[in-house]
């Protein structure tokens, strides 16, 4: 499997800095209504072109995909270094684990769930078992001590053999190795689980709730996500998409879950999401790699 390097440079990458909230600008809406990112010049957002310029050329070789920097809404500078352009998705791998925990968060807003309900709420097999104390948080930490191991995390793909045709199900099944906030682990499979926790709290396929209550809203119309052979959809990984669409999901955390004045996530699920989330590893939210230690 070739990794591609994603650059999306957009100013929100510091929504961990600062505790105030950054208002929606007159360009966040047209971005919403319009399904387009308008454009801007560099210079008018106090940015050296030439120096954007050269930052680009610094970071391109084969293996990277584009640049896009937003500022302030709009979109002042943006490359990509292949003949697909700025409309075509392409496979974004562990991203999808960052929309993942948006789901949840947007579930939450809309009264689905609450993120320290227990999983097997919706998971009725772990009933009885180590995994019944679970909460939905812990799925999404990588402290909730599931069991791991390198072929069986990544089925059919990394680990070889077959791709079990109800992910879910085999995610389900895979048990409990530690008690949670013991360990913290990078665990496929454990996130795969919320697969089960979102489609029973909505009422509807993963991908269908991804569809209508993320992508949709948020104007993403070039992202797509991808399902096993049941049509569950894979939540680790397998999202394809666009650094535009990329953008947008950056411009919701910036804005602290407000999309066009609408709130999409909570702004303390926003927090929560984007700083140290668990005991035992600092540098991770929810689903979030943060770069730096927060606390």
């Amino acid at each position: 499997m070739k990794f591609h390097t994603l650059c999306v440079a957009t100013f929100f990458l510091a929504f961990g800095c600062g505790d105030s909230a950054v208002e929606p600008t007159a360009t966040a809406a047209t971005v919403d209504t319009a399904g387009r990112w308008p454009v801007g010049d560099p210079t008018d957002h106090g940015y050296d072109p030439v120096a954007l310029e050269t930052a680009a050329q610094a970071i391109a070789d084969p293996d990277s995909k584009s640049l896009l920097i937003v500022h302030d809404g709009e979109i002042i500078f943006e490359r990509y270094w292949d003949d697909d352009g700025p409309d075509v998705p392409f496979p974004v791998f562990s991203v999808t684990k960052s929309f993942t925990s948006t789901l949840v968060g947007v579930a939450e807003q809309l009264g689905h769930l609450d993120r320290e309900d227990r999983a097997s709420d919706h998971i009725p097999t772990w009933r009885g078992t180590d995994s019944e104390s679970l909460t939905i948080r812990h799925l999404m930490t990588g402290d909730s001590g599931r069991t791991w191991d390198f072929a069986g995390d990544y089925p059919g793909s990394l680990g070889g053999g077959t791709t079990p045709a109800d992910l879910t199900e085999y995610a389900a099944n895979r048990g409990q190795q530690f008690e949670e906030e013991t360990t913290w682990q990078y665990n496929q499979m454990a996130i795969q689980c919320l697969d089960r926790v979102l489609s029973g709290a909505s009422g509807q396929p993963t991908v269908r709730f991804a569809q209508e209550q993320l992508f949709d809203r948020l104007g993403m119309r070039n992202t797509l996500a991808d399902t096993d052979d049941l049509g569950q959809m894979t939540l680790a990984y397998g999202i394809r998409s666009t650094a535009r669409d990329l953008a947008r999901l950056g411009w919701l955390y910036l804005q602290r879950g407000k999309w066009n004045g609408e709130t999409i996530l909570s702004a303390d699920f926003v927090h929560a999401a984007t700083h140290t989330a668990n005991p035992v590893n600092d540098n991770y939210g929810y689903l979030f790699w943060l770069n730096a230690e927060r606390n």
